[in-house]
């Protein structure tokens, strides 16, 4: 019997959700080394329903999250049967577990900040590099506001990440589990240019800190 696979936690850390998951099958769990994989029968893929199917998969993934922190696959991924679970979890033992017991007590937040129009200063016909000197320059104002938003947080962020975007800037926070709403709170204080946005959401699981820098 083919498996869906969820994610991954300590042994201790979490149990199944009581809600079914995709396909309204029930979310068991295969246990192996400390670890615990969560999973459900597999569901034929159907095109007109993968939308709704992956909407319940992150569902579960929330789910197990608010225990504890997960290592989330993605959607979907498909292992032939229990042995196959167990012998994923037995390669992947040191790799799971180091990542699992650093990650623990921590949850991830994300900074978005982008202009709030598209781009109305384009020179009319800009040169290449009257062109390239203004895209630096409005880079710059989310470099700045993003390293305001940094160090305003800085007394609960334990690592930072942050990646270029299509409209923007994407700031990633790891944090205290337990501090979620005092950062929300400290965050919220900093005064932002006008013609910028930022939006904070998140707790979410450290999916951009799975690995070390």
């Amino acid at each position: 019997m083919s498996l869906l696979i969820y994610c991954v936690t300590e042994t201790a850390a979490a149990y199944s959700p009581a809600r079914n998951g995709v396909g309204d099958k029930p979310v068991e769990s295969v246990e192996q080394n400390g670890l615990r994989c969560f999973v459900s029968e597999s569901k034929s893929v159907d095109g007109k329903d993968v939308r709704d199917d992956a909407l319940i998969f992150h569902r579960v993934l929330k789910d197990i999250f608010q225990q504890a922190a997960i290592i989330p696959f993605r959607f979907p991924t498909i292992l032939s049967d229990r042995s196959e679970v167990v012998a994923h979890l037995t390669e992947h033992l040191e790799e799971y577990t180091s990542t699992l017991s650093r990650l623990r007590d921590l949850v991830q937040m994300e900074l978005r900040i982008q202009f709030k129009e598209s781009d109305p200063d384009t020179p009319a016909k800009p040169s290449g590099t009257e062109y390239l000197r203004h895209i630096q320059a409005r880079h710059a104002k989310l470099e700045i506001a993003a390293k305001e938003f940094r160090q305003l947080g800085a007394g609960f962020i334990k690592a930072w990440r942050q990646r270029d975007s299509t409209h923007g800037i994407r700031c990633f926070a790891l944090i205290d589990r337990t501090a979620v709403i005092d950062f929300q709170r400290e965050i919220g204080n900093i005064p932002i240019q006008s013609e910028l946005t930022a939006r904070l959401s998140g707790p979410w699981s450290a999916t951009q800190f799975l690995t070390e820098e």
